[in-house]
């Protein structure tokens, strides 16, 4: 079936305009939605992205993932994934409050509980930049948060050097510590349009809100006296993040740690899609 026909295209038109489809993806087949991969990979892990620390606590962030890249679990996702670590260095026990990230331009972003919730936030993001005249690409400007982990050099935009894949965070995202192919190409074969795309789409649809509940750290997070424990939050698409704060409260004092990732996630979803 071709999708360049004019009566495919209306009836792609039809139920696409019933679907969260996020203005500046560009989907396959026009309608294109989310899915859990059979073969999601394990994110890279040499160097952190960012570090802060004060007297009672580090917090580390290992890893963002984005849309289909190094460690997704899910295709076509419109929304980032925050890995981070907190080690509580005292003998009191503290409980992360809040956590933020603040994009480029200065907006506060806070985490999603759902995908609804979170496309709509990528969604508004992408208008308040295209307000300012900056497109936003999901998933792309990702060479520079690659060459700080693996600790590597970038040539002609290019990370030079593979690192590897680690296994800490394998059990928290429920993935397999064997690993295939983050994005598997997509099918050559039928594509399904009308009725059928939207029951798969729903059925797709159901499958990530699963998934992201299993994963995602909820707020407050305790961690106790002298341990180290990861959390994996979901905020909406943040362009070129200058700064993940974290609010803890131990006892009846609240402290705030801020993750400067001005330069480690500097041009991310604001990059050139591959092969432009």
């Amino acid at each position: 079936m071709n999708a360049h026909n004019p009566g495919v295209r209306r009836i792609l038109s039809g139920y696409c305009r019933r679907a969260p489809v996020i203005s500046f993806v560009l989907l396959l087949a026009g309608c294109a939605g989310t899915k859990v991969l059979d073969e999601p990979t394990l994110p890279p892990d040499r160097n952190p992205l960012a570090v802060a620390r004060d007297r009672a606590t580090t917090a580390t962030l290992d890893w963002v993932i984005v849309r289909d890249g190094p460690g997704t679990w899910a295709k076509n996702a419109d929304w980032d994934q925050y890995l981070l670590r907190l080690e509580n260095r005292s003998t009191t026990d503290l409980r992360i409050t809040e956590v933020y990230v603040e994009d480029s331009m200065g907006t506060k972003v806070f985490p999603g509980r759902d995908r609804k919730g979170l496309i709509a936030g990528s969604k508004q993001a992408a208008d308040r930049y295209q307000d300012a005249d900056i497109k936003v690409k999901a998933g792309t400007g990702t060479a520079v948060m690659a060459a700080t982990v693996m600790g590597t050099t970038l040539v002609g935009g290019s990370v030079v050097g593979v690192g590897l894949a680690y296994t800490s965070f394998a059990s928290l995202l429920g993935i397999s510590t064997s690993f295939g192919a983050a994005v598997t190409a997509a099918g050559a074969g039928l594509v399904l349009v009308g009725p059928a795309m939207v029951i798969r789409n729903r059925r797709n649809q159901r499958k990530v809100d699963a998934r992201i509940q299993d994963i995602r750290s909820r707020l407050p997070f305790p961690v106790e006296a002298g341990m180290v424990k990861r959390a994996a939050l979901f905020f909406p698409i943040s362009p070129s993040p200058r700064h993940i704060v974290i609010s803890y409260r131990q006892g009846e004092s609240t402290q705030t740690l801020r993750l400067e990732t001005r330069e480690s996630l500097a041009g991310l979803h604001l990059g050139r899609a591959s092969g432009q």
